[in-house]
């Protein structure tokens, strides 16, 4: 029977070398379109930031949650007047845990009812501001960025950091939050770019089609906030 032709190892290792080659050029390409365009292009037209209080206790932040429809919220410390955190789904599962080990740690057996109760009410005890005693899977802070940063920028926040979302502001150190946003969002404006579909196909519009919570596209002409608008935009609800 015929065998399948097998390439030296010398060309094998030059066909990877040269796709390891134009992976980079493209990498270099795609950096290079997400210098050139803004933060500001992905802010929404209309909207607010629904914002938490640091004192919130654990259980009326996760079913605020859950009415919004969101997968994280801004923290905001009335006493620092500032905000300080991010509260997000993926805190649901650390305090999950954290309730898990509590329950080990008092020896209690899966059927000790008291010793249950007793760590459930010390977890509804709980408010946004002990979150920093929670091991969490992100760096513990609030890291903003601002509408004039480039969408490289961002990107780079979000994959440095672990971030789910990326707070912005009008700068970035502001009090003013605008938006948060989400890989998602930007990922869904990316696969609009005609550079972008030029280079890689339609492979990453599919992917943004997949996607059931992408916004559409945002119209390119638009008019930048005040900063009285801005404030008045990032006002808690």
């Amino acid at each position: 029977p015929p065998t399948a032709r097998v390439p030296p190892p010398i060309l094998a290792y030059h066909q990877r070398g040269q796709r390891i080659s134009t992976s980079r050029r493209q990498n270099t390409m795609d950096a290079h379109i997400l210098e050139q365009h803004e933060i500001f292009e992905l802010l929404p037209t209309h909207g607010k930031v629904v914002t938490l209080d640091a004192d919130l206790p654990m259980k009326h932040a996760l079913a605020a949650l859950a009415s919004h429809g969101a997968t994280c919220l801004p923290v905001w410390d009335s006493a620092l007047q500032r905000f300080v955190d991010v509260f997000s789904c993926t805190d649901l599962v650390d305090i999950v845990l954290f309730a898990h080990r509590a329950l080990a740690g008092a020896g209690a057996p899966p059927a000790a009812g008291a010793a249950a109760g007793d760590a459930q009410t010390a977890l509804e005890r709980c408010h946004l501001r002990d979150l920093h005693g929670l091991k969490r899977p992100r760096p513990a802070g609030f890291l903003m960025a601002s509408v004039d940063d480039s969408m490289l920028h961002g990107a780079l926040m979000l994959k440095q950091h672990a971030l789910e979302c990326l707070p912005i502001g009008d700068s970035a150190c502001s009090s003013s939050l605008l938006h948060l946003l989400l890989p998602e969002q930007l990922l869904a404006f990316l696969a609009t770019l005609p550079e972008l579909r030029t280079s890689h196909g339609l492979g990453v519009a599919e992917m943004a089609r997949e996607c059931p919570r992408v916004p559409p596209r945002l119209p390119e002409l638009r008019t930048r906030h005040s900063p009285a608008a801005a404030r008045a935009l990032s006002t808690p609800v």
